[in-house]
């Protein structure tokens, strides 16, 4: 004998959803609408970037315009006249001084006379009735006056001061003697070159 079993249930069975059309319309409203909005957005940050763009392009606009008239003022501007001539009268004073400067410099490298023995040698000439009244001595010049009764005694005088290490590289071009009253002679002797003879 034959028995069937149904297992198949009510429940089991495959059931179609079914929407309302108003439902679907209601989605699709809302899904139209963010996309709107969605796009609206975007729309407005590419506006807003644009305008920063554009923005940020106009200021370097002006800048570059900005540097060129700069660059062109500079190239057309001249120097002042007032401040050339200072800075030329500085240079010239400057280029003096340095000249200056390079001349001490050699004057205090020269050896310097030693008038202290030249002082021990005037006094250790000492002659009598011969006076030495003044005197002149420099590294380049030297000169002698003097009063004395016996003009012979001149040349003596000056060959014993010849010993002299500073007169020794000197020469005299003046020697002059005259009297100076009925018992006395004035006498005058000095330098005239500048340059110390070998």
């Amino acid at each position: 004998m034959k028995r069937s079993v149904n297992l198949y249930q009510a429940a089991l069975r495959a059931q179609t959803d079914s929407y309302r059309l108003s439902t679907l319309v209601h989605w699709l409203s809302l899904c139209m609408l963010v996309a709107l909005l969605l796009f609206g957005w975007l729309q407005w940050q590419i506006e807003r970037t644009a305008a920063a763009k554009e923005r940020q392009q106009q200021l370097i606009n002006a800048s570059s315009e900005g540097l060129d008239q700069l660059q062109q003022t500079l190239a057309q501007r001249q120097p002042d006249v007032a401040l050339t001539q200072q800075l030329q009268q500085l240079q010239a004073s400057n280029q003096q001084k340095q000249q200056l400067r390079l001349l001490l410099q050699q004057t205090a490298a020269e050896p310097r006379p030693r008038f202290s023995l030249l002082f021990t040698d005037l006094a250790n000439a000492d002659l009598p009735g011969f006076w030495l009244v003044g005197f002149r001595l420099s590294e380049h010049d030297i000169r002698f006056e003097g009063i004395t009764r016996d003009a012979s005694q001149l040349p003596g005088w000056l060959q014993q001061l010849g010993q002299n290490e500073f007169l020794r590289q000197r020469s005299f071009g003046k020697v002059a003697v005259q009297p100076a009253t009925a018992d006395y002679w004035q006498f005058e002797v000095a330098s005239t070159s500048k340059e110390v003879l070998p």
